[in-house]
Order: structure tokens, then sequence, then C-alpha cells
């Protein structure tokens, strides 16, 4: 039986490959402030919405920084230029690895990544504001031209995570979408932003501290930063994919998950996860041990979460409200693990 650190190191980036992901994510967002034009805009000043986006990439990108300076690693990641040679070098690295699963995890992080959702609660500074359609189109095939994938591969990944985030959630996630549709936010937005208008996001999950936890989410659309923590050798910071779950519930117990999960981001970060396991690990390795030890670590984080909840019913240290979510993320993490399994079993 595998360790709990062999199974997350499947879903790891190490410090170059996380400084991939993080220059793709702000060369997207350069990419679209430059291609805003009239008719996106519906009727606004196309000036001012250029430069709320530009408001917006300055505070991702201080965000994503400040927690890259607090990580417990030697070498940290960065934001390069994508013209930069230390980024072609490194992209050059993983094209030509014989492992593909990093460059795939890159490119689903990539296309599952929303940009202009509010930092905080009240803020609606960003309201309305979006990608532009053809430029995230554009920028993915390139991506996946560079990583070594047919240039279709990153939207096919797109719609795979939208497609399993509608699956596990049913009627929930109509709902949440309809609301999330105020914010002029997408399917995979949803996701994304809600722990942030929820004001749920950043308390410490015992790894680095508040900051790096908001920058991971903000870096990784929606997935868990982790500098170190889980025993794993080689300079691993970041788990993507899903893999943030399995994680802790395997390496640090259902303590440090509650500090942040909410349903949104438990329902990203299993669509996610379900995407890997069809993806990469299934289709692409055809390993179907690895995804049973995978799916068996998974029924562990939901074990570890459930008995965390009935911990905290039973000692009334969380509201209605609090308790009330967190009983909704446990069954979106139950139906995305049935789903795994029936996958898995075809």
């Amino acid at each position: 039986m595998a360790q709990p650190d062999d199974i997350l190191v499947d879903f790891a980036l190490d410090t170059p490959s996380t400084s991939v992901l993080v220059t793709y994510e702000d060369w997207l967002i350069d990419r679209d402030i430059a291609a805003t034009r009239h008719e996106h805009v519906l009727g606004k000043n196309l000036e001012e919405v250029k430069d709320l986006k530009d408001q917006w990439r300055r505070q991702w990108r201080e965000l994503v920084e400040k927690s890259f300076t607090e990580m417990e690693t030697e070498q940290r990641p960065q934001i390069w230029s994508k013209e930069a040679l230390e980024f072609q070098e490194q992209v050059e690295t993983i094209k030509g690895a014989s492992n593909r699963l990093p460059a795939g995890l890159i490119l689903l992080e990539l296309a599952a990544f929303e940009a202009y959702w509010p930092f905080e609660k009240k803020q609606k500074q960003f309201k309305g504001l979006s990608i532009v359609d053809n430029t995230r189109e554009s920028c993915l095939r390139l991506a996946s031209r560079d990583l070594g994938f047919p240039t279709k591969r990153a939207e096919e990944l797109r719609k795979g995570t939208e497609s399993a985030q509608k699956a596990i959630s049913h009627y929930w996630y109509k709902l949440g979408a309809g609301v999330m549709a105020g914010f002029g936010l997408g399917a995979l937005a949803f996701g994304i932003a809600a722990p942030f208008i929820g004001g749920l996001v950043g308390a410490s999950m015992g790894l680095s501290g508040a900051a790096a936890v908001n920058a991971g989410l903000a870096a990784l659309g929606g997935g868990s930063l982790a500098a170190g923590g889980f025993g794993m050798a080689g300079g691993t910071v970041v788990l993507v994919g899903g893999g943030a779950l399995l994680g802790f519930g395997v390496g640090a117990g259902g303590g440090r998950l509650l500090a942040s999960i909410t349903p949104e981001s438990a329902l990203l970060s299993s669509a996610k996860l379900e995407v890997v396991l069809r993806e990469f690990v299934l289709q692409g390795q055809k390993d179907t041990a690895r995804v049973q030890e995978i799916i068996l670590a998974q029924r562990k984080t939901i074990q570890a979460l459930e008995e965390e909840v009935d911990r905290l019913k039973l000692a009334g240290e969380e509201s209605d409200k609090r308790l009330k979510e967190l009983d909704q993320a446990v069954k979106l993490l139950r139906t995305a693990h049935e789903r795994n399994i029936e996958m898995a079993a075809k």
C-alpha cells in the first residue's frame, strides 16, 4: 500500500514548475487587458475597465509574491516574464520529461484559472469584469502547444472540469451559479471566488500562514498551496489538481482542512481531482492501481472531515451557518468520491 507522501507527490509541483504556472496565469491576464476592446465592455468606459483589470492584476501579483516570500523552502517560486530565458528553459524541461503529469497539472490549473473575483467580501469594484473568451482560447492553445499537448487540450480540460462540477453539485450548483452570476463570474469562477466572497479563506492551515493560503488559492485557481509540511523531498511546494484534499485527509487530519474548506472550494478541488484521475492517471498512465490508492486516500479525507464536524457539533464551537456549510462540503465530497469509484470500476 502506498504511503500518503507517495500519493501527494503525484499532485505536487516543484518550485520551477510553480513559477511556470503563475507566469502563464500572469501572462493570460496581461494578454486579456491588452485585448479588451469597446465591444467587450458593454457600454462602459474602455479605459476605466482596462484600468480596473490592471488594478486587479497588481493586487493578485502582490498576494502571490507575498506568499512566495513566506515559503519555508530554500528556493522560492517567482513570476517570470514569458519571454524570460528561465521560463523558456523550464517549459522545455517540463515538456520533455517522461512523466507527463506535471505538465498536465499545470495545463489543468491554467485552464481552470479565473480572474477579477473580489479579494474581500464587500469588494465590488471588479464586478462584471471577465476574461475575453477569444483571449482565453488563444492563450490556452499556445500553452497546450508549449507543454507538448494538442492545441485543444487545455480547452478540453476546462470543459471537463466544468462538467464535473455540475455533475457533483446537482441542484446546489444551479442555485450557486445563479448567485455568482451577479458578480460576472463563470462556472469555474463559482468554485474560485466564492470562498473569498464568503470571507472564509485566510485562516491558517498550519502550513505557512494565512497569507500563503490566500495566495495559493489566488494563484492556483482555487487550489491549495503547501510549503512543505508533508515530508516530501525535492523541494516540493505546491499541491494542485485536487491533491490538497488528499493531503489534508491523510497527512494533517480534518482540523487543517476545516480551516479553509467551503462547499465551493470542495467542489472545485473535487472536480479537478476527477479530471486528473480520468484524463491522466487512467487514460494517460493506465494505472488502475494508483487510481484505487488515490480513491482510498480521498475516503480518508472525508472520514477525517466527518469526524471533525461531529466534534464541532458536540462542542458547540461553530455557528449553525458554518456547520451547514461544512455539512454541504461533506456531501459534495461524498458524491465526488462515489463518482470516482464508478469511473474506476468501468
